[in-house]
This record gives C-alpha cells, structure tokens and sequence, in this order.
C-alpha cells in the first residue's frame, strides 16, 4: 500500500481536479431523482401503492431505479408511474455515461502522469546514466548498443507512438520536451547524468536541448547530432562538446565516441580536414575474395580510405574501433566503417568485390 500511495493519491485527486463537473452531474442527478419522486408519490402514495406510504419510500424508490438496481420491492402500479419508470432508466443509463466519461478522461491524463513520475523516480534511483534526447531510427541502434554494454539509459521523447516502440523494448522513457529546465533538474542533470546524446533531425531542436542543459550544468558531456554543417559552429557555441553528422552507421561512431572519446576526436578532425569526406559503412559480401583473409590485406591507403572500424555480422551492432588489422579476420556481412570521398568510396566498394581489377593501377 506504501509503494502504490502515491498513485492512489493522483487519482483521488481527480475528484477533486473534475470537481465543477462532477458537481453538475450531481446536482442533476438529485433533481431527476426529486422531481421522479414528486410524480411518483403524487399518483401512487398515501395509499394508492401499498408499498409506498411516505414520500422518503418515494425518494429510495426513484433513487434506486435511476441507479438502475431496481431491487423490486416498491413497483409503480400507475400508468403514470411506468412512464416515470421509463424516463429515470434513461436518465441513470445517461448519468452514468457521463460519470464514467469524466472519471475515464481523467484517468487516462493520470495515467499519463503517473508513468512519467515513475520513469523520473527510476531515473534518480539510478547511480550515473546516459540521458538520450530522441528515440530515432538511428538513435535506436546506440541505445541498443549502450544496454548491450550495461550502460543505463534514460530516454526522453516527445512522440507517443516513439515513445510505446521504446517502452516495449524495457527502457526507461520520458515523455516529454527534452529542452523543459525543471524536467532536466528534476532527473539529475547535475549529478546524476554521465553524458547527455541529442539526436533529433531539427538542429533548431539540438541548440534549443544544449543551451537548456548548460543553462543548468556548464560541464556534463554534451554530444549533439548536426543536420547541416552550418549549424555546426552554432551547436559548438551553445555548449556542444562533440558534433557528430549521423547516418545509418555513424550512431555506431556515438557509441564509440563514450567508449573512447579520443578515437572520435581523430575521426572528427579527419572529416574536418577533408571537406566533402563522409563516414559510411560498407558491407562484405558473400563473392568477396577478402572473406576468410585478415583486415590488413585490403589496401584502404590506395584509395584514399580511412578505416574507423569494423562490426561483425554476428554482432552487428558493436562496433571494434581500429581494431588490430593483422588479427581481424574478414566474413561475410561484416561493414567495415570508412572515411573518404564519394568517388573513392565508390572505386573502394567494386575493389572489396574484384581486387585484381585494380592491382596495376
């Protein structure tokens, strides 16, 4: 009972939060009953109903047929008294509709209420946890990798049908707007929160979250998603500690980027370097001759290729940043994660498939 008190508190305090309308129901609701009983007892009491002999037997019988009980024990004899009887089923049937209807639609925003509180509590009972601004299609695969690597995660998203995906999956979500200072405050931006990752495809959204969290904690790790480079230097500004540009593979370069924050710093300064270069990932296929050879036989520096990493097809979504090349072993479906022009990427790609085509160029 000491565990659920505080939920059974919020929804008393429906009552109290519905009171205007619930007092117009029940204020009409003892006038349906009083005027029934005024008919009533006007055509059958005083004697005419041998079960109704005061006007109070008229008030329990009206107020029992509106509650449609209808125990039996006083039944109208008059025409008069059946069309009454008539009148107050449809009037209890229609009190009781809307009884149910503001209790239901209140309950419903409790419900709403009491799950964020209990996804906040859960929040603070936790030591240190990485909080994730965005539950997207790409944010998906580093809060898969975060749990595969025992690392708490406290979710918060705005959209209720995202917000379902990732509480069917048993993560702590939070449905709320991740820039909101007192929900920041309230789950431990200042002590409780090892890094902060916001993912949203909006860079007005990130700058909006960034300067939030610093206006509260100016040195918790922010790692800000950036949609657009000229958003870059203003996310830089507002108190981004890193700056990622996502695709499909580079959330897999955010989770590496809390594993070893000085790999991602030499990634990031690569891409910054070279204008035009991106990071993608490229898939051994099955015709591949690497398949079954070590990672340092394929010539990346021939094609002007940075190698970032590499995961596995039976692990597809841990990602081995610069592993050592000479003991890697190569199968099929693994991705290799790569820095490098359009151009070269796509001269890279055919020589994963034919290498001899390129050995005399």
């Amino acid at each position: 009972m000491l565990q659920y008190s505080n939920s059974i508190n919020q929804f008393l305090r429906i009552f109290v939060e519905k009171k205007l309308e619930l007092t117009i129901l029940l204020v009409l609701y003892i006038a349906i009953v009083m005027f029934s009983a005024t008919v009533i007892y006007v055509y059958e009491g005083g004697g005419s109903n041998g079960h109704m002999h005061t006007y109070w037997d008229a008030v329990y019988w009206s107020f029992v047929t509106v509650a449609t009980i209808g125990y039996g024990d006083i039944v109208p004899h008059s025409d008069a008294g059946r069309i009454v009887v008539f009148i107050l089923i449809i009037a209890g049937l229609a009190s009781a509709a809307f009884f149910t209807a503001i209790v239901t639609s209140a309950m419903g925003e409790k419900l709403n209420y009491i799950k964020k509180n209990k996804t906040i509590s859960n929040a603070i009972s936790l030591q240190k946890y990485i909080l994730v601004c965005g539950y997207g299609r790409t944010c998906r695969v580093l809060v898969d990798n975060l749990k595969k690597n025992n690392h708490d995660v406290v979710i918060i998203e705005q959209n209720p049908e995202i917000c379902t995906v990732a509480e069917d999956k048993g993560y702590h979500v939070i449905k709320d707007d991740p820039s909101n200072i007192d929900l920041l405050q309230n789950i431990g931006i200042m002590n409780k929160i090892s890094s902060v990752v916001i993912l949203s495809n909006d860079d007005t959204v990130n700058l909006s979250i960034i300067l939030s969290i610093r206006s509260i904690n100016p040195n918790v790790e922010i790692i800000s998603r950036c949609n657009s480079s000229k958003s870059k230097n203003k996310l830089k500004i507002a108190g981004a500690t890193d700056i990622i540009q996502l695709n499909d593979s580079a959330s897999l370069v955010a989770m590496g980027y809390l594993k070893s924050p000085i790999a991602y710093e030499a990634i990031d300064d690569m891409l910054t370097d070279f204008r035009g270069a991106s990071i993608t990932e490229l898939e051994i296929f099955k015709n591949s001759p690497f398949i079954g050879k070590p990672l340092s036989e394929i010539m990346f520096n021939k094609f002007n290729i940075t190698f970032v990493g590499i995961s596995h097809n039976d692990d597809r979504n841990n990602l081995k940043f610069n592993p050592a090349r000479a003991d890697t072993i190569i199968e099929e479906k693994d991705f290799l994660i790569v820095i490098g022009y359009e151009k070269t990427i796509k001269s890279f790609k055919s020589y994963l498939q034919s290498p001899t085509k390129f050995e005399d160029k």
